[in-house]
Order: structure tokens, then C-alpha cells, then sequence
């Protein structure tokens, strides 16, 4: 339902029955059938070594992810939820991965939602030995005055922690700018 997707707790939310059953099906084929098989692997006709030509001052997440996964296709996770990060599901030389990228347009910010999205797709993958890629252009964290109120930190503090206790591979490319807690959260 739409309520779901606005609060979070489903990364996705379909128009109509076929929109949804293409969706699952689609997230089914990437994710692995259990936590004992490992990420996806399965062969790609794209180039692994393909260079990426992107303006790093005027780019979309999800255009910026289109360039750089294979076949130019990547599943979209909690759109609904969150603006300030795009979350995907992606297969890099025919390994699924989880690619988290900041948004330039809402300078990158990690707000409550995207640490809370971040954290649970890091446990996930983390669950599925999944690796996970952070394409960081952010200003830094959430100092509003809403944010405070929310409880914010102690997202931030679980966030920190699911990072620290995740054995998965985990990769980290600045695009742009990395200020303060940005660097070590997204």
C-alpha cells in the first residue's frame, strides 16, 4: 500500500497486480534463494573494465547507476521513502550488489530515512554475504532542529553499528564531496 512505502517498511509500492508480480519477480531472480548461497553471480556481456563518463556536478542517482551496472539495469528500493539516497539492486560483472548513492540535489544529506534505509539494507546484505557500494557526494548529516527531535542520533548510532558489525564487502567511492560523518555513514 502506499501507506507502507511512504513509512518504510516495503520498498516498493506497484500501481496495479502486474507492475507488483514483475517487481517480485525481478527482486526473486537477483537475491539469493538463501543465506548459505551467497550473492548472485551469473554472466555479463558488459565490459567489467568500461569506463564511466559522468558530470560529478550535475548528475541523478539513478542515471549515475544506470552508467555503471551491468546491462544498464538496477531493481529501485524504497523510492517512495526516501529522496535524499537511491537504493538499488545491481548485478557489476555478473555480481549482485547493493548500491547506495547520495543525491546532489538534496546535497547528499543523511536525514533520518536514509540512515534507517541504509542500516537495513546493510543487515540484509550483510545477511546474504551481498557486497555493498556507498557513491558518496554528501555535505554531511541532518542538523535541523526536526532532527534532534526525532531521535536521530540513535539512528545514526545504529547505522554506525550495522556498518561495524557487517562482514560483507564494502566499497566507498567519493564523487564529489565527503564532509565529516558523510564519509564514514554513506
Amino acid at each position: 500500500s502506499q501507506f507502507s512505502a511512504k513509512n518504510g517498511s516495503s520498498v516498493y509500492c506497484a500501481n496495479d497486480e502486474a507492475s507488483a508480480f514483475a517487481y517480485a519477480k525481478e527482486l526473486i531472480d537477483l537475491l539469493p534463494s538463501n543465506n548459505a548461497e551467497g550473492a548472485l553471480v551469473c554472466d555479463s556481456a558488459d565490459d567489467v573494465n568500461r569506463v564511466v563518463d559522468f558530470d560529478a556536478t550535475a548528475y541523478t542517482p539513478d542515471d549515475l547507476v544506470a552508467k555503471i551496472v551491468d546491462g544498464s539495469k538496477a531493481l529501485r528500493l524504497y523510492s517512495d521513502y526516501c529522496e535524499n539516497i537511491s537504493a538499488h539492486f545491481a548485478t557489476f560483472g555478473g555480481i549482485l550488489a547493493c548500491i547506495v548513492t547520495s543525491n546532489p540535489e538534496k546535497k547528499g544529506i543523511i536525514d533520518i530515512r536514509s540512515a534507517r534505509i541504509i542500516a537495513k539494507l546493510v543487515a540484509f546484505c550483510d545477511s546474504f554475504n551481498i557486497p555493498f557500494v556507498n557513491l558518496v557526494n554528501s555535505e554531511g548529516l541532518d542538523v535541523s532542529l526536526e532532527a534532534e527531535y526525532e531521535s536521530y542520533s540513535s539512528e545514526l548510532a545504529r547505522l554506525a553499528s550495522t556498518y561495524a558489525m557487517s562482514t560483507n564487502a564494502k566499497i566507498s567511492v567519493v564523487l564529489g564531496k565527503a564532509y565529516g560523518a558523510a564519509f564514514t555513514l554513506l
